[in-house]
């Protein structure tokens, strides 16, 4: 049975939090006039929306067209990867800010970017990582050493200080979605990022059955089919019931909030039952000797992450396995021995020059810098 359609009043929810929005005469950047080839737009156009020409112009966005989303190398091109769900949360999250009179520009910005840091291989990726380095690899920090250390010959993107925040701040994992105080804009993004995914994964792993041959069956997951039920028969109204909650009950407490609410309530209920199954995602993913992921644990990762150990001697390994897509992982994956020539023809060989020697630490978000100039 679906929702009750909520009485959406426009006239009272529109532009409800405009007090509390980051000014764009607020915003700052690490290098204001100076290592940026941008710097001469400064003065002349909008700062977050500069700031999502950087972004989209990006080689860390480029590579997320290859990256897992959450079914690995779709054959179904329809399936969602890390770009295309990267714009989506870009677009709910602008729309979100556009209706109670947030930033959208900044909030469109931050969605764009917020997923640049994550490795190949989806978690899976990041869990490896971890557990190779016994650092906690988290990719909405990494998203930020990209853009800072790493991004146009090491340089950086120059982004505002308010944009990397949001970017740092999207994430909540499987925990509860606590908010942050920096900005309200930065809870815009978080939201906007799990409804986006949540849906589209159901989605994908379910309606479109992306994963041939998958032992994952609708059936078999009862409660779960109820639940995103109760938000709509379509993708596209599922994410409009949750964007309507989430703006009523922003307009009735004041700032951004989507927890007390009937609506945010089932979607939490959503999100508990979507984490238990994405544990079952890769158990049910089947063995591919094309990718090297048949072999046993984590035995093809480790292969791949010693040879670039090997290879490139002066930077952190960690930092290139997880500039990796995941056809370049599953390129040299399906090698017997990775050599210097599979190494030049990555994408990776065109960063490794400005990066090699360079201390870049991946669990260091580095926004000291701003301390002073927080919204």
């Amino acid at each position: 049975m679906g929702h009750a359609k909520p009485n959406f009043d426009m006239n009272r929810v529109q532009g409800c939090l405009a007090l509390l929005a980051v000014s764009d005469r607020r915003a700052v950047r690490r290098h204001p006039d100076r290592n940026d080839e941008d710097g001469w737009l400064f003065e002349c156009s909008l700062p977050f929306r500069l700031d999502v020409e950087k972004l989209m112009q990006s080689k860390a966005a480029r590579r997320l067209a290859r990256k897992t989303q959450v079914i690995l190398l779709p054959r179904n091109s329809h399936a969602r990867d890390r770009l295309s769900h990267s714009l989506e949360v870009a677009c709910v999250a602008a729309e979100i800010g556009r209706i109670l009179g947030l930033n959208s520009d900044l909030c469109f910005a931050a969605g764009v970017g917020h997923d640049i840091g994550h490795a190949p291989l989806g978690h899976r990726g990041e869990a490896f990582l971890a557990r190779q380095t016994g650092r906690d690899f988290r990719h909405e920090v990494m998203g930020v050493v990209i853009a800072q250390h790493i991004e146009r010959k090491g340089g950086g993107l120059n982004l505002c200080l308010q944009t990397l925040q949001a970017m740092r701040h999207h994430s909540r994992g499987k925990g509860d979605l606590t908010l942050v105080e920096s900005a309200q804009e930065d809870n815009v993004v978080m939201y906007a990022d799990k409804i986006s995914y949540l849906f589209a994964d159901f989605n994908d792993l379910f309606g479109r059955n992306a994963m041939t041959g998958s032992p994952l069956r609708l059936e078999d997951f009862g409660e779960l089919a109820e639940v995103v039920d109760w938000f709509g028969a379509t993708h596209r109204t599922r994410v409009r019931t949750a964007l309507e909650g989430l703006c009523l009950e922003s307009l009735q407490a004041g700032r951004v909030q989507f927890t007390d609410s009937d609506t945010a309530k089932q979607f939490h209920r959503l999100k508990s039952l979507m984490y238990g199954v994405y544990p079952l995602v890769h158990a049910a993913e089947r063995p591919d000797p094309a990718t090297g992921l048949d072999e046993k644990g984590d035995a093809a990762l480790e292969r791949v992450y010693e040879a670039l150990a090997r290879l490139e001697p002066d930077v952190d390994p960690a930092i290139l396995f997880a500039l990796l897509n995941d056809e370049d992982f599953s390129w040299l994956a399906a090698k017997g021995n990775i050599g210097r020539d599979d190494f030049d023809r990555l994408s990776l060989a065109e960063i490794v020059p400005h990066i090699r020697g360079k201390n870049i630490d991946f669990t260091d978000a580095d926004l000291r810098w701003g301390d002073s100039d927080k919204p």
